[in-house]
């Protein structure tokens, strides 16, 4: 399943790797992606008639999967609609998989899309770019959301993600950013996040304050991401790295165990890390969701990572080290922060910790602080059941808090190198002020 704007040939080099080694039924599922009406679950239910239509794809006890860039959305969202289907899955392998979308969707939603991908023909379909799908391929989307929550039934430990540490030459790379292949984040390549819920609200529907959440970790560990040092996002279809060709072909066609595979992935990650730029591998992507008890988004909202005080932490006891923000304590280091265009209570941030790790003497302690506000004098957001509580003196109905990551840090993989975390927050929207009468109702 080839990606954003990908033809049946996409496959092309991988099914000549793959021929010698018997591996010779191959269907490319080509898909159009230049409508403005079409969207993920479209494409779902499009691919659901395909395969029925094949009768020995729709028959088959074992489909082995090659996706690219948004093919692993395709595949999810059929996944999430026909979740019979998975029964039949074995192996799935993933290049360079737009798995939590791409940081170029949201500059491809208008005539950019249009003048490179749209069609062509006349009518009213002219120059459509695909705006829906492309939503869905936004950071923090929505659309993806429910893949994340709720992960479809694939068997994890067979599932092989890869994705390049080099973007394009110039003039592409003039939209490229670190930690990328040009396309898509190393850090958003596999698609099942760590899940952490912080429900701050007076009646919590989660316990304990902070909960986390990762089923897959022990999977993320036996087959870890694969870096793929020189390698962008068109390479790894065209001119994939021979070991990898190795490793799949050898998987697809049962030579080895999967014992034996995690062994040879484990091998040529950390040969692969060794060798790419760890400026390159080091990123982690944090998509911060914040609603209030009734699941309603809050859209006016700050939040702010700090760490402990590295210069206070070797003479005072943990609990008195006073937090600082991690960009005023380190402001070179690189973080990008995207706001979802059609629902601002969701954001991504991308940033490398790992170089806070090499210039900190200690493991990092993590925390997030947070104000949120509703734009009116009459109602406000609040959380009850958050430790540092705090108010802004010059505006007291403006709440914040400060939330403590570092035990679910320790826990989880959660914000290490290649992995992507989600957080939602969840707060009361209460009328102002907090105490007492309020100003929205009283008796005259």
């Amino acid at each position: 399943m080839h990606g954003y704007g990908g033809d049946a040939h996409a496959f092309d080099t991988w099914r000549a790797l793959l021929k010698p080694h018997g591996i010779d039924a191959f269907h490319v599922v080509q898909y159009r992606v230049d409508s403005n009406e079409v969207d993920l679950d479209d494409l779902a239910e499009a691919l659901e008639r395909t395969v029925r239509a094949h009768p020995k794809l729709d028959a088959a006890r074992q489909l082995h999967v090659l996706v690219h860039s948004t093919g692993m959305l395709v595949l999810l969202a059929w996944l999430a609609r026909h979740p019979q289907r998975a029964h039949a899955l074995d192996w799935v392998i993933a290049l360079a998989p737009a798995s939590h979308g791409s940081p170029l969707a949201h500059l491809g939603r208008g005539m950019l899309a249009a003048l490179w991908n749209g069609t062509l023909t006349p009518g009213p379909d002219l120059l459509e770019g695909g705006d829906r799908l492309l939503r869905a391929l936004e950071l923090a989307s929505p659309d993806v959301d429910p893949f994340q929550r709720e992960p479809p039934p694939l068997d994890p430990a067979r599932l092989l993600v890869a994705s390049g540490t080099r973007g394009y030459t110039f003039p592409r790379s003039a939209l490229h950013e670190e930690g990328t292949d040009g396309v898509v984040r190393l850090a958003g390549a596999h698609p099942f996040p760590i899940q952490l819920d912080a429900d701050l609200t007076r009646t919590p529907r989660f316990t304990p304050r902070l909960r986390h959440h990762d089923p897959w970790a022990r999977a993320r560990h036996a087959l870890p991401l694969l870096p793929l040092p020189n390698h962008h996002h068109g390479t790894v279809l065209t001119d994939p790295p021979r070991g990898l060709g190795h490793v799949v072909a050898n998987a697809l066609s049962g030579r080895w165990t999967q014992a034996r595979v995690a062994r040879r992935v484990q091998r040529l990650a950390t040969l692969a890390a060794r060798a790419a730029d760890p400026d390159a591998i080091g990123w982690t992507q944090l998509i911060v969701r914040v609603e209030d008890e009734r699941g309603d988004p809050v859209p006016d909202y700050y939040v702010d990572l700090l760490v402990r005080d590295e210069e206070a932490r070797s003479t005072q006891r943990t609990e008195d080290v006073p937090w600082r923000s991690i960009a005023e304590r380190h402001p070179d280091l690189p973080i990008r922060v995207h706001v979802h265009q059609g629902d601002r209570s969701r954001r991504c941030f991308h940033l490398d910790l790992s170089r806070l790790r090499r210039t900190e003497a200690h493991a990092p302690h993590l925390a997030l602080r947070i104000a949120a506000r509703t734009g009116s004098r009459l109602v406000g957001y609040r959380g009850h059941h958050d430790s540092l509580p705090s108010r802004d003196p010059r505006d007291p109905n403006l709440w914040t808090a400060t939330l403590d990551l570092t035990p679910a840090l320790h826990a989880t993989r959660a914000l290490t190198p290649g992995t992507t975390t989600h957080l939602r927050i969840r707060l009361d929207r209460e009328p102002l002020p907090f105490e007492g009468p309020t100003a929205l109702a009283r008796l005259p």
